[in-house]
């Protein structure tokens, strides 16, 4: 650009020179002219397009121009000679004047703009049948039902077989490491993990005041974290900064929470687990808008694990066999990213019950696998199938949110309710107090006495009053 306005500068001194002798006849037409093009010069003044895309000319082409109103100037002009120096000048301003623009064009080269600087955050961009599809790596399976191209991960230049098809460098800015340290005197049950965005504070306070309030289930040891990534306000991370200092529940790594980054929230969810709470017995992971009856929920495991059904590698959800990967909508994935008819098998993302064994071999996993931003088919799919995981459905217990009033009404059907999309917020909180009910007028309540984990018959627990604020 600046060598540009050098030649700009160079021949109009020697058009000046050029035209000395003519000065007097055309003073009154090339001033405008002059006032015109000086206004299109400044330094950086880019045309924008109707989006706010930043564009500039290409010098290469005469598409992006600015134009003479030769009918307005051909009025004023007094004779021929004068015409041909016009015409001159406006050709040579057509060509040299950098960021011009005609008046009738509206193309424009559009600009690379300038990287993001500041906190390291992965941006994801939506698939489309015009994105090039990363190459399948080598040393990735031969089986077409596990191969897929990388759909948007972090680009990588893949030197070498060492180098993690989809790396995880990100880094928690919160992290209360210490919420699975029980003491040696208990054991910890079961690990509650929540997948939230940074500015659902009502959703995160109704779980806390309902079927996420730990000190429900006692003697049975229950902890609750939530997990999210970056806003993109400064406000609402000062939000999730004092709410993270009054309850100590929330587990963030610095992507940006989008989406399309799903995954990265469930990736960096697993490695947590694998480094802060790997002496639980079973993790959930679940949503923001799900309901859970952690009663029930804690009656079937502590009853399986007892019998030695959910063993150290179990994954147990609502299992979707053969779904077909889909080409349109919110969800499409293209051929040329996904061959393969069907998705191998994987969990509904509302819920799903593991181990944390499991959840430190996917983790594991997943730096070999490519990146899909559909987090529940990448997780509980192609990582539990590479690492051999065989999925125990219990679709039986997932109820739609249309239906879950009509189950907990019903005494014999509510405790066969586990799990719930709930997005109506006084609903789930009617279900949570109809299962407390139930409960309470329920003569068996679980309780773990010892490690092998049996089941008695209570009466009404004594909650242990202790912070409220603590997990």
């Amino acid at each position: 650009m600046r060598l540009q306005y050098k030649q700009f500068a160079w021949r109009t001194l020697l058009l000046m020179l050029w035209l000395a002798a003519a000065y007097s006849l055309y003073f009154h037409h090339i001033a405008p002219l002059e006032t015109q093009t000086t206004e299109s010069r400044e330094v950086d003044a880019f045309p924008t397009s109707d989006d706010n895309n930043i564009s500039e000319l290409n010098v290469e082409q005469d598409t992006s121009i600015i134009t003479v109103d030769n009918s307005t100037i051909s009025e004023k002009r007094s004779s021929s000679i004068l015409q041909s120096l016009l015409s001159i000048v406006s050709l040579w301003t057509k060509k040299f004047i950098p960021g011009s623009v005609s008046e009738k064009s509206t193309s424009l080269t559009p600009v690379t703009p300038k990287p993001v600087t500041g906190k390291p955050v992965a941006v994801k961009t939506n698939s489309s049948a015009s994105a090039k599809s990363a190459p399948i790596p080598e040393h990735s399976t031969k089986d077409p039902m596990d191969v897929y191209s990388d759909m948007g991960g972090i680009a990588i230049n893949q030197s070498d077989a060492s180098t993690p098809v989809n790396p995880h460098p990100f880094n928690f800015t919160l992290n209360p490491e210490n919420t699975c340290d029980v003491g040696p005197s208990s054991e910890l049950f079961l690990l509650v993990y929540v997948h939230t965005r940074p500015g659902s504070i009502k959703q995160r306070e109704l779980i806390r005041s309902t079927w996420g309030d730990v000190r429900n289930y006692y003697p049975i040891t229950v902890r609750r974290i939530f997990v999210m990534g970056l806003p993109d306000s400064e406000y609402v991370q000062d939000a999730v900064n004092l709410e993270s200092n009054l309850y100590h529940d929330i587990v963030q790594e610095n992507f940006l929470d989008t989406y399309r980054n799903l995954t990265y929230k469930a990736v960096g969810a697993l490695r947590w687990v694998k480094d802060y709470c790997s002496n639980a017995k079973f993790v959930l992971k679940t949503d923001d808008d799900a309901f859970v009856n952690m009663h029930v929920l804690l009656d079937l495991l502590v009853s399986k694990h007892k019998s030695g059904v959910y063993g150290p590698r179990s994954l147990v959800c609502n299992a979707w066999y053969s779904e077909a990967v889909p080409r349109v909508g919110k969800w499409a994935v293209t051929l040329a990213q996904r061959k393969h008819p069907t998705w191998p098998t994987f969990c509904q993302g509302l819920a799903y019950i593991m181990t944390p064994r499991v959840a430190a071999e996917l983790y594991n996993a997943s730096f070999d696998v490519p990146f899909l931003w559909m987090d529940d088919v990448c997780v509980t799919g192609f990582l539990a199938k590479k690492v051999g995981i065989v999925h125990t459905p219990i679709a039986q217990h997932f109820v739609s949110e249309g239906l879950i009033e009509k189950q907990l009404m019903n005494q014999a059907l509510w405790k066969k309710a586990l799990f719930s999309h709930v997005h109506n917020f006084d609903l789930r909180r009617w279900a949570w107090n109809r299962v407390m009910k139930l409960k309470n007028n329920s003569s068996t309540s679980t309780t773990i006495g010892n490690p092998l984990f049996s089941t008695t018959t209570s009466t009404k627990v004594a909650v242990p009053q202790s912070n409220p604020f603590l997990p």
